[in-house]
């Protein structure tokens, strides 16, 4: 099997646990106090989080095109240098994904080379998220940068790579072979669902980018999608079971789909709940 090492080596039937932007119940979303609750914590296996660069070419973790929701500055964050961004205060008090959460201490945004040098060393997995709203040539070369980086730092092997946008994805495994990059295939795509099936079952985009793993929007995953992807030697996660503020709401539909998955063998699972993913596993 291809991936880094935790994919390589897991037992079959027992995915590898991801924290999806962090541990976002316990703290804000991309931040270091969030990533280092999840290299801290038994209960999951690793994160995932989401990576802009901004306009002095400072790689920084951020979900939105805009700070306001953030920070209540109402600006885009690539339009911003880190000098101004690193002033910034992320507060207690927050509104993630419609529902309102409030977290013990303000934070900041932080670089992504801090982050990298806090995962190095631990056997925690990371899944970084370029973001993009689509695939646009002009922005290639943020994956550029985080290769750059990656090699730098040395966490290949920890770590894989995974977004719709398939120019980023295709510079940063030609500045960084070592590492592991996927396409992400989501529902809302805008094609019909035969066509992406279609696409994705065959791994266009991926065979074009070199990619060695796969993620999959877990509505997108049918009965034999994984197998086919296993049969290349390919590891495949999904996301995002158990969203923020709807774990109630869809606790019995997405217990049976991790039970499902599970079933398929899926290599990695990303939650904003991880610990309901372990109860639905019968994990303690």
């Amino acid at each position: 099997m291809l991936g880094p090492k935790i994919l390589r080596e897991r037992e079959k039937g027992k995915p590898v646990l991801v924290a999806h932007r962090g541990m976002v119940k316990q703290h804000q979303e991309n931040t270091l106090s969030g990533i280092k609750a999840a290299i801290a914590s038994d209960k999951v296996d690793g994160f995932e989080f989401d990576v802009v660069m901004i306009k002095d070419g400072t790689l920084v973790l951020f979900h939105d095109d805009n700070l306001k929701r953030m920070t209540g500055v109402d600006k885009d964050i690539r339009e911003t240098t880190w000098p101004e961004l690193k002033e910034l205060i992320i507060p207690k008090d927050l509104i993630v994904d419609g529902v309102p959460m409030s977290y013990p201490t303000e934070e900041r945004i932080p670089r992504l080379i801090d982050v990298l040098e806090e995962v190095k060393g631990t056997d925690c997995f990371f899944d970084l998220d370029m973001k993009s709203s689509f695939p646009k040539w002009s922005t290639r070369h943020t994956g550029t940068e985080v290769g750059k980086l990656v090699n730098q730092v040395g966490v290949a092997d920890q770590m894989v790579s995974t977004t719709i946008d398939f120019f980023m994805l295709y510079m940063l495994k030609k500045t960084c072979p070592a590492v592991s990059v996927g396409f992400a295939y989501d529902d809302d795509i805008p094609v019909s669902a035969k066509f992406l099936n279609w696409v994705m079952e065959r791994d266009i985009v991926g065979r074009w980018i070199n990619a060695s793993v796969t993620a999959l929007e877990y509505t997108v995953i049918d009965d034999n999608s994984i197998q086919k992807y296993h049969k290349r030697n390919k590891p495949v996660g999904t996301y995002t079971l158990f969203p923020l503020g709807k774990e109630t709401e869809l606790k019995e539909a997405h217990t049976k789909e991790v039970q499902r998955l599970v079933s398929l063998d899926v290599d990695w699972i990303e939650s904003d709940n991880p610990l309901m993913v372990r109860e639905a596993l019968g994990w303690s």
